[in-house]
Parts: C-alpha cells; sequence; structure tokens
C-alpha cells in the first residue's frame, strides 16, 4: 500500500548538488512510511479520544438528569399523595367505566414529566 501522508522532504540530494545514494533514498523512504503510519495511528487515537470524552460528557449528562427526575418524582409523589381517595376512586370508576379521563400536560414531548408518574 502506498503511503498516503505527506514525506519529510524531497531527498533527490543529500547536500545541495550532490545525489543521495540508493541505500540513503531507501532509508529515507522508509522513514517517510514509518512517519506517515504513526501520523495516522496518531490521528486515529485522537480521534478515539474526542469520542470517548464526547461519550463521558453525555453520560455524565444522563447521570445528572437522572438524579433531576429522582427527585421530581419524589416531590411529585409527595403531592399525588396528597390527593384524596375519594378523587382517585372517581377517576378509577370513571375509567373502569368505559368513560373518558383527559390529564393535560404542557410539558414539552420527549421530556421527563409528572405524566410519566400518572399513566
Amino acid at each position: 500500500m502506498k503511503d498516503q501522508g505527506m514525506p519529510l522532504g524531497d531527498f533527490r540530494f543529500c547536500f545541495p548538488y550532490e545525489p543521495c545514494s540508493q541505500e540513503l533514498k531507501a532509508r529515507m523512504a522508509a522513514l517517510n512510511a514509518v512517519t506517515g503510519a504513526q501520523i495516522r495511528a496518531n490521528l486515529a487515537r485522537a480521534a478515539r479520544e474526542a469520542e470517548m470524552a464526547r461519550l463521558e460528557a453525555v453520560d455524565r449528562r444522563v447521570k445528572v438528569q437522572m438524579r433531576a427526575e429522582a427527585q421530581y418524582t419524589k416531590q411529585y409523589m409527595k403531592i399525588l399523595g396528597a390527593v384524596s381517595a375519594e378523587a382517585w376512586r372517581w377517576l378509577y370508576a370513571q375509567a373502569a367505566e368505559g368513560g373518558e379521563v383527559t390529564l393535560l400536560c404542557y410539558c414539552r414531548d420527549g421530556q421527563f414529566c409528572h405524566t410519566n408518574l400518572i399513566v
């Protein structure tokens, strides 16, 4: 496979106006190939590290969101606990009789909200 990296220099001449030996040309070509491979490996490693950093940031945001949801759930369950048993019986009776029970929510779609806890 031909090296796609950028060569280190033009090695047709070792010193001004002095042609390089075939051995030196071969060594320089090998150095270019190794250097190109190292550059590609370093770029791939940097890309992997950047992706890992991005995933770790997402993980931190998810964990913070989960803690917030747990706190919200705890507080909302206290609110639901304050609803009278008579009100719950009425809602269940309406639903059991095929009646329509409508609960409104103004939260944005896809967000965790109280609807997730009731329904």
